[in-house]
């Protein structure tokens, strides 16, 4: 995945994990601590998403959504999913991502 290559050489020295599935998201959110998630916008129609919609709300773990859809559809996309923000996932560079994912942290320590 192109967003795994971007992260593996910023310099910010992410750590990351990724998940295929809503199901195993919500098994990676109730044991280990997660700083920011990143979320595929196809993930919203799993069955499981309501449960990881709650699980994450609990942990106050801020979203960056990622979207296919036009930038209308992206924001109802990103508000049903309490995302921080969202991106588009054809406008995605390691200099884009870095921003919003420093600025989303930086915000959710506020």
């Amino acid at each position: 995945m192109e967003i795994q290559r971007f992260l593996k050489v910023s310099p910010h020295s992410f750590a990351f994990s990724h998940v295929a599935s809503v199901a195993e998201g919500l098994n990676y959110l109730k044991n280990r601590k997660h700083d920011l998630i990143l979320l595929d916008a196809a993930m919203l129609k799993e069955s499981n998403f309501f449960m990881f919609k709650h699980e994450k709300a609990k942990e106050n773990i801020p979203v960056i959504m990622l979207s296919e859809l036009n930038e209308q559809d992206s924001k109802r996309q990103a508000e049903i999913a309490g995302a921080a923000d969202y991106m588009a996932k054809n406008e995605i560079n390691l200099f884009h991502l870095q921003k919003t994912i420093m600025t989303v942290l930086k915000l959710n320590e506020t």
